[in-house]
């Protein structure tokens, strides 16, 4: 974690997750996600001259598969800068956890980071998101520069398996895609600027879809 201190690990399990690839899981999530970012939050501080320094959050998904009705939304418990919350998060797949979709609506997304945030560090890594062809995006993010992915699998999102809209500085990277309904990774408005994708392997129709610079 960058300026980070006191990390602290949340695991969905732990809040309820059974991860057997038949309960809804989606609740349970979502509020070890709301822990990890309210704990990010509670920990804010800043020193002298202005530094900000915030608590890091590990979320940890132990292998299993893990239905989700609609989004999991990680979201911010300050929209006032500096003091947001979502900083220094890690979402941490253990033993290939799969994140299945059971929408068939075509608009939820699995992971949605859509907020006003002007800082990142948010890092997703080691997790399968199976849309089932019926959701929107495998993970869905607005505005959060400086976003990782990492060693993850996206199969068969409605949409787009990735969908990075004003997120520059951001890596994509020893990820696999393969039958989104859209492209594999969308890229708008500087999303691309210093965007780092490398070394991925792309089986959709549409690899990689960009409007921006």
């Amino acid at each position: 974690y960058t300026n980070a201190t006191r990390a602290m690990e949340f695991n969905v399990k732990d809040y309820g997750a059974v991860g057997n690839g038949v309960a809804n899981d989606t609740a349970a999530i979502q509020a070890c996600m709301n822990a990890a970012t309210k704990y990010i939050y509670d920990h804010w501080t800043q020193t002298g001259g202005g530094t900000t320094t915030m608590a890091g959050a590990r979320v940890l998904f132990p292998r299993g598969t893990y239905q989700v009705a609609s989004a999991i939304n990680i979201v911010e418990q300050n929209s006032t800068p500096p003091k947001t919350a979502v900083r220094n998060l890690e979402i941490l797949g253990l033993g290939n956890p799969i994140l299945r979709s059971t929408d068939a609506t075509g608009t939820q997304d699995i992971f949605n980071f859509s907020t006003t945030w002007y800082d990142g560090r948010i890092f997703v890594r080691g997790i399968m998101f199976h849309g089932g062809g019926g959701n929107r995006d495998g993970i869905h993010v607005v505005g959060l520069p400086g976003f990782s992915i990492q060693d993850s699998d996206f199969y068969g999102n409605g949409r787009y398996g990735v969908y990075l809209d004003a997120c520059y500085a951001s890596r994509i990277e020893n990820s696999r895609f393969q039958a989104s309904g859209g492209a594999e990774i969308y890229l708008t408005n500087n999303a691309g600027n210093q965007t780092v994708i490398k070394r991925n392997y792309l089986f959709g129709t549409v690899g990689i879809r960009s409007d921006t610079a």
